[in-house]
């Protein structure tokens, strides 16, 4: 669960101690975005926001405390690349994104690919 329990340093004490809440969940939540948009760079922030919303555990179902509750990447990771059929974009060689004539491109040493992973230029 995010934001549960987690270990902070707490300087007035001089040592470490738990805490829970929104303060400690955003930052483990904006991490996991982070390697979801890493991994997934053919998405939209709206679709990226879109298939973490739908991995909640409460999903389709929301509440005043937990929305749609604890996200899950792998849930994610998984739906993405079995509907699109991309797996595995060459991440580490990944030099950027390119919004041209309003649509996303890849560079890959040099080289654009459109979201479908086929070369264009």
């Amino acid at each position: 669960v995010f934001g549960k329990d987690v270990t902070v340093f707490e300087p007035a004490l001089g040592s470490t101690r738990t805490g829970s809440g929104t303060s400690f969940a955003t930052p483990e939540l904006a991490g996991m975005v982070a390697c979801l948009w890493q991994a997934l760079p053919h998405l939209t922030a709206t679709e990226l926001r879109e298939h973490i919303i739908r991995s909640g555990h409460l999903y389709p179902s929301y509440n005043n405390t937990l929305g749609y509750g604890v996200p899950n990447a792998w849930t994610v990771y998984k739906a993405v690349t079995q509907a699109t059929g991309i797996y595995d974009t060459n991440i580490g060689q990944q030099q950027e994104k390119i919004l041209y004539n309003g649509k996303l491109y890849i560079v890959i040493d040099g080289r654009w690919y459109d979201l479908m992973g086929k070369r264009v230029r």
